[in-house]
């Protein structure tokens, strides 16, 4: 796991796999959360891509990256698409194990950032 918390790795499995439990993938499963449009731009549906890689903030936290490692990131819609680009960019393995953890720590922060914008609350057990 490298320097990843348990929390963090467990993210970046689950978006390439794709099961992050995004408004869509919660509608899925049946529950009920009124809007399935992503809670940042309210523009589009959220799935993971859209959440990670094409929301309009998330294109400008890309774009932030890319100008400070001096790296000609193009725009990715997907996944796949980044791991794609990412392993055709031959970057020294150095180079490449400290973008992947600022990009899961990008990640992270966007899944938390979007988190934040649920209200949870804990259910309460029934008074016997």
């Amino acid at each position: 796991m490298g320097g990843f918390s348990p929390m963090e790795f467990r993210l970046g499995f689950q978006l390439l796999q794709l099961v992050v439990l995004t408004r869509v993938n919660l509608d899925r499963r049946g529950i009920d959360i009124g809007s399935d449009l992503c809670p940042v731009c309210d523009r589009d549906v959220e799935t993971s891509n859209h959440l990670f890689f094409s929301c309009e903030m998330v294109v400008d936290l890309w774009v932030l990256v890319a100008r400070w490692w001096e790296l000609d990131i193009p725009v990715t819609s997907s996944v796949l698409e980044w791991v794609a680009w990412i392993d055709s960019a031959r970057l020294p393995s150095k180079v490449r194990n400290c973008l992947d953890v600022v990009v899961l720590t990008l990640m992270w922060s966007i899944w938390c950032s979007r988190n934040r914008m649920f209200s949870f609350t804990k259910p309460v057990k029934a008074v016997l």
